[in-house]
């Protein structure tokens, strides 16, 4: 997803909360949106290499602006929480490709009901 359309999201409909959750935080682009409109950014990724670009994108970003944004690797199906709330957008099963990781074959119904039991 896009920051702008990220961002144009948020702003819409998930105005009223400061902390927004991702747990498939994937290129970034919601923690973009998120952090361009101030509120806290949580992510998760199960791939280190996205954790790894994400987090050097907030390094750099933090030398020109003050923002709470942090990405960990993490596997969305080993982990849980309580959050204000949950914006993502969830694998599209064997469309996207990773290098260091092997995607399950579930549909997005699937991925909305495993963050809605886990968050």
């Amino acid at each position: 997803m896009s920051a702008g359309r990220a961002k144009m999201i948020i702003n819409r409909y998930l105005n009223e909360y400061n902390e927004v959750f991702d747990p498939f935080s994937g290129f970034s682009g919601r923690m973009l949106g998120a952090i361009s409109l101030d509120k806290r950014y949580i992510g998760q990724d199960l791939s280190e290499i996205h954790v790894r670009e994400s987090n050097e994108m907030i390094t750099f970003l933090k030398d020109y602006y003050t923002f709470d944004a942090r990405i960990i690797q993490r596997d969305v199906l080993q982990s849980s929480g309580t959050y204000q709330c949950l914006f993502t957008c969830p694998p599209y099963g064997q469309k996207e490709c990773w290098e260091d990781v092997t995607p399950l074959n579930k549909s997005c119904d699937d991925w909305i009901n495993e963050c809605l039991k886990r968050f």
